[in-house]
């Protein structure tokens, strides 16, 4: 095996799209998908009749792909720990299904409300460790790269049943 890909379909925006305001309650349902900084208005479903007034016409693939190098091999080969699988696959440059899903966001392709109907979200605010920056998988209490104790700040992030999207979020 050399590979593996995970794959989800998100509706795409028809052309008749527009584009909202955003209201602070909207804005931090982004944040905690993981878009750091929010922009003042985003792209919102209208409707038409190409599209039959759904706001969307076709669908885009959303992507993550773990290449499974030597680095992976000795961990699924010895003590399989999911943990170190995902931090070897992260140090490799993996970029995760929920990463991809708010690239085609930001670029108006799809809607939040979209992406959190299809994607698996976690957590994209993952802690990284203090002293050195390095990602830390949920389960580590203390940096393996440098020994620094987690942070008391990490369970502090939103929960997926905080992304939903709620009626009358845009004004």
């Amino acid at each position: 095996m050399t590979g593996i890909l995970s794959q989800r379909l998100v509706r795409k925006l028809c052309s008749c799209h527009g584009d909202k305001q955003i209201t602070p309650d909207y804005a931090e349902r982004l944040a905690g998908a993981g878009w750091t900084e929010p922009p003042d208005r985003i792209t919102w479903p209208n409707g038409c009749d190409s599209c039959d007034r759904t706001g969307y016409k076709g669908r885009v693939g959303i992507y993550e792909l773990l290449v499974i190098d030597e680095s992976i091999r000795s961990i699924l080969r010895g003590a399989f720990k999911p943990d170190l699988v995902r931090t070897a696959a992260r140090a490799a440059g993996m970029r995760r299904m929920q990463e991809d899903a708010l690239e085609k966001l930001q670029t108006g392709m799809t809607t939040l409300e979209e992406i959190v109907r299809v994607v698996p979200m976690e957590l994209l605010a993952t802690a990284g460790c203090e002293q050195c920056g390095h990602e830390l998988p949920p389960a580590f209490r203390f940096c393996p790269h440098c020994g620094t104790r987690r942070g008391s700040g990490a369970s502090d992030s939103p929960s997926r049943s905080s992304l939903h999207v709620k009626e009358g979020v845009l004004s």
